[in-house]
């Protein structure tokens, strides 16, 4: 019986040769563990340990997968990874990225992987009903959390060569493509109708902004998507909807109710 691409055993003996076709030579893994989080991608975390110049190396890593059957496939790793990359420095703390394929060869489903960053990741529901933070420790994340939504906004997709991440390049398309984004996957997730969200197709299609301008939008900016330690913001994570957009999406993000952790 052949083995799932996705069993830990699989994903180890995928990642040791995969290491070694990268130069990695006599590499070994430790800590291999499946991460339960996340509703799209799937998730490993790893120590890599390999020697290079006479030297031990061990570094840790996170792998994602996009299964075939998953809720966004068919996936590519491309657009987040070229995003990630190119954001790496400019003032949004993102992962560093090492490897990327759209392919399956490698791992049975399109991948990516990065290193590993430090950190919890807040939720904004709590079991007695109340505020997800004290109000100190709202302001502080508030702030930064912001902040990196502005330097997403001010980096300068054109120069970096973005426009492959797909996505208009014209403020004028933005509010269509993403009305369609999201329109297109209903046939695959039921062959039942929902004429509610037919008709809200239809009226967004009426009413669509124009935008302001164009930029990166993360397309999932919200608690639950970013690592805290100590009061900092480590990383912002999940970028597989990244694409060019209005940039006034990322903010309604941050203002849906279901996303605001009782904050006002």
């Amino acid at each position: 019986m052949t083995a799932s691409p996705f069993d830990i055993s699989e994903v180890e003996r995928r990642l040791l040769r995969f290491l070694d076709n990268e130069g990695l030579k006599s590499a070994t893994i430790e800590a291999l563990q499946s991460f339960t989080v996340g509703f799209s991608w799937i998730t490993f975390g790893f120590d890599a340990r390999w020697r290079e110049a006479g030297q031990e190396h061990t570094r840790r890593m996170i792998l994602r997968l996009g299964q075939p059957n998953g809720i966004f496939a068919p996936y590519k790793a491309s657009p987040e990874f070229v995003t990630l990359r190119a954001l790496q420095g400019h003032g949004a703390p993102v992962p560093h990225v090492h490897w990327r394929s759209d392919a399956s060869d490698d791992f049975g489903a399109p991948f990516i992987i990065a290193d590993f960053v430090r950190g919890e990741a807040p939720i904004p529901w709590t079991p007695d009903g109340g505020p997800a933070f004290d109000e100190p420790t709202r302001a502080n994340l508030g702030r930064q959390f912001v902040a990196a939504l502005a330097a997403i906004r001010r980096f300068d997709w054109r120069g970096a060569g973005l426009d492959v991440i797909g996505g208009p390049t014209e403020a004028a398309g933005a509010a269509s493509d993403r009305i369609e984004l999201w329109e297109r996957p209903l046939g695959q997730w039921s062959d039942m109708r929902v004429p509610m969200l037919e008709c809200a197709a239809i009226w967004l299609r009426e009413n669509a902004p124009a935008a302001p301008s164009v930029s990166i939008v993360h397309g999932d900016y919200r608690i639950g998507n970013f690592l805290v330690e100590d009061g900092r913001i480590t990383s912002i994570l999940d970028w597989e909807l990244a694409r060019l957009g209005d940039p006034v999406e990322d903010l309604g993000w941050t203002c849906m109710q279901a996303w605001r952790g009782r904050s006002p």
